[in-house]
C-alpha cells in the first residue's frame, strides 16, 4: 500500500511541475533501474524540449533502463524533430533487445503518447524509418501535432522502405490538419502490392487494430481511399486460400474512428460496408438528411459485422431518422443483404445530435425493444421533453 502511494505521489509530481532537461535526467537516473515502473507520465512539461529528450535517451543508452516500461507519456513537452530522432533511435535499441532476450519482456511493447508535440517530415520519418519497425510500440498517439501531409507521407514512405509496422495495434492521428494527399499515403501503407510480377499483397501495418484519424479534414475521397484499402486487404485474404499463386497478410482493423472528418454520404456508405469493422465512428460529419437515406438501406435489419455505429452530430432531420430506425426494424433479428442472410450484430447505435421526436421515441422504446431487444440506442431526448 504504501508503495502505490509513492508511485500515485510521483505521478502527480511529474505531471504537474514544469520540468526542465535537467529534470527528466535526475527522473531517469532515480527511477531508470526500477524493476516496478511500468508508466512514466511526462506530459505537460514544455521545459523539457529536445535538450532535455537527447540527454533522457543517451541516459537511457547508457544504463540499459527502463527495461519493464509499458507506457511512456510525453504530450506537451515541447519535442521537435531532433528530440523525436533521439528517443525513435533509442525506444528502437529498447524494443531489439527485448525481441532479442528469450525471457518475460520479449513481448512487452510500450504504449507510447507524443501529443501536442509540434515536428515535421523529419520527425515522422524517424517514427516510420526506426521506431516502428523495431517492433518497441503496440500503440502510439500523435494527436495534435500538426505533421499535416508531408508528415504523414514521409512516415508511410519510412516504413514501406523498412520491415514496416508489424507490431503497431493502435494508432491516433487525430487533428493533425491531414487531408486526402495524406489519406492516400497511408491507404498504401494499410494494403499493397509487393511486387509487380507476383501477386503477393501485404499490409505494412498487419497487426493494427485501431486506427482514429478524427478532427483531419479528410474528405469523401481521403475516407474511401482508407476503407477500400482496408476492404481490399480483407477481401484478398478471405480468397487467398483457393489461390495458392497469392499471398496475403492483411491488416486486422476493426475500430475505426472518422470523427469530423468531413467524410460526406460517400465516405459514410462507404465505410459501412467494410467487412473488417466492428465498430465505426462517423460522429459530426454533418451528412444531413440526404446520407441517413444513403445509409438506410445498409442497415436493413441490422447490420452484419458491426457492434457499435456512432451517427451522432449529422444534423439530420426527423424524418431521415425515423426511416433510418425503421429500416433497422425491417424483418426479423434474421435479415438478409446481398443475398446473404445474417443475425444482427448491432448492440450500440448513437444517433444523438440528430433531430428525434416522440414517434421516434415511440419506435425506439417498443418497436425496436421487441425486434432488437439486444440493441441499445443512445439520443437526444424530443424536443417536447426538454
Amino acid at each position: 500500500l504504501l508503495l502505490l502511494l509513492l508511485l500515485l505521489l510521483l505521478f502527480f509530481f511529474f505531471f504537474f511541475l514544469d520540468r526542465t532537461e535537467d529534470g527528466i535526467v535526475a527522473v531517469a537516473k532515480s527511477f531508470g533501474s526500477s524493476p516496478y515502473l511500468k508508466e512514466l507520465n511526462l506530459s505537460r512539461n514544455l521545459g523539457i524540449g529536445n535538450l532535455g529528450i537527447e540527454r533522457f535517451c543517451s541516459n537511457i543508452t547508457a544504463t540499459n533502463s527502463f527495461q519493464n516500461l509499458q507506457r511512456l507519456i510525453l504530450s506537451s513537452c515541447g519535442i521537435g524533430d531532433d528530440g523525436i530522432r533521439s528517443l525513435c533511435k533509442t525506444l528502437a535499441k529498447l524494443g531489439n533487445s527485448k525481441n532479442n532476450n528469450n525471457n518475460n519482456n520479449k513481448n512487452r511493447h510500450i504504449e507510447l503518447s507524443l501529443n501536442d508535440n509540434t515536428f515535421g517530415p523529419a520527425g515522422c520519418d524517424a517514427i516510420g524509418r526506426d521506431l516502428l519497425p523495431s517492433g518497441a510500440v503496440q500503440s502510439l498517439s500523435l494527436i495534435g501535432c500538426r505533421i499535416g501531409d508531408p508528415g504523414m507521407i514521409s512516415l508511410c514512405d519510412a516504413a514501406l522502405q523498412n520491415t514496416g509496422c508489424a507490431d503497431l495495434k493502435t494508432l491516433d492521428l487525430s487533428q493533425n490538419g491531414i487531408t486526402a494527399n495524406g489519406a492516400r499515403a497511408l491507404a498504401g501503407c494499410l494494403w499493397k502490392n509487393e511486387t509487380q510480377k507476383e501477386e503477393k499483397k501485404t499490409s505494412c501495418m498487419p497487426a493494427l487494430e485501431e486506427l482514429v484519424m478524427a478532427g483531419n479534414p479528410l474528405g469523401s475521397e481521403g475516407v474511401q481511399s482508407i476503407v477500400q484499402s482496408l476492404c481490399q486487404g480483407t477481401t484478398s485474404a478471405n480468397t487467398s486460400a483457393a489461390n495458392t499463386n497469392t499471398t496475403t497478410t492483411s491488416p486486422r482493423l476493426s475500430v475505426l474512428n472518422l470523427a469530423d472528418t468531413n467524410c460526406g454520404t460517400d465516405g459514410a456508405v462507404c465505410s459501412l460496408g467494410c467487412p473488417s469493422l466492428r465498430r465505426l465512428r462517423l460522429f459530426g460529419n454533418k451528412i444531413g438528411s440526404d446520407g441517413f437515406a444513403a445509409i438506410a438501406p445498409l442497415l436493413r435489419g441490422g447490420h452484419p459485422h458491426l457492434i457499435e455505429l456512432d451517427l451522432g452530430g449529422n444534423n439530420a432531420e426527423r424524418d431521415a431518422v425515423n426511416g433510418l430506425l425503421r429500416s433497422i426494424l425491417l424483418g426479423s433479428e434474421t435479415a438478409a443483404v446481398g443475398g446473404f442472410r445474417f443475425q444482427s450484430t448491432l448492440v450500440v447505435l448513437e444517433i444523438g445530435g440528430n433531430e428525434t421526436g416522440q414517434e421516434e421515441e415511440s419506435l425506439i422504446n417498443q418497436e425496436m425493444k421487441r425486434v432488437h431487444p439486444k440493441l441499445d440506442i443512445a439520443r437526444d431526448k424530443p424536443k417536447s421533453q426538454t
